[in-house]
């Protein structure tokens, strides 16, 4: 079961994580234990793990495996959490399963500037229209 919280009350998760908002986004894990994703800042997030209201160390049956780079996240200390960067893919695994797959969407909108022999310019949008503020960027969490 995935779900999120923030901003808005817990409910069953949409499909997606956004380093662009404040949801956390759960899943859980056997007994009382659950992974959470927070957003950090627009490039980072981290996964970590409760046991009821209290922070807890990643279960040793956990890993993070950056697909992008092809080699497991470091898991880092006193709790292993885990940081995400928005530039790659990751799976997590559980007892060497794949319990979630992380799937970067990067998009941009793009604008051609074309000057025309008369002078005028024209301007040709792309069909999916972003704003740039900063790259966008989502994970897909298909399980």
């Amino acid at each position: 079961m995935l779900s999120f919280t923030g901003d808005v009350e817990r409910k069953d998760m949409d499909g997606s994580f956004s380093f662009l908002n404040n949801n956390e986004y759960h899943f859980e894990l056997e007994g009382r234990v659950q992974g959470r994703i927070a957003r950090l800042n627009a490039q980072m997030a981290r996964i970590y793990f409760v046991s009821g209201l209290e922070e807890v160390s990643a279960p040793s049956e956990i890993q993070v495996k950056d697909m992008t780079l092809k080699e497991f996240a470091p898991m880092i200390p006193p709790n292993n959490n885990v940081i995400l960067m928005w530039t790659s893919d990751y799976e997590i695994y559980y007892k060497g399963h794949v319990l979630v797959k992380l799937k970067m969407q990067r998009q941009y909108l793009c604008q051609a500037f074309v000057s025309a022999v008369g002078g005028s310019e024209a301007v040709h949008k792309s069909p999916f229209p972003l704003p740039l503020e900063h790259p966008h960027s989502l994970f897909s969490l298909p399980l």
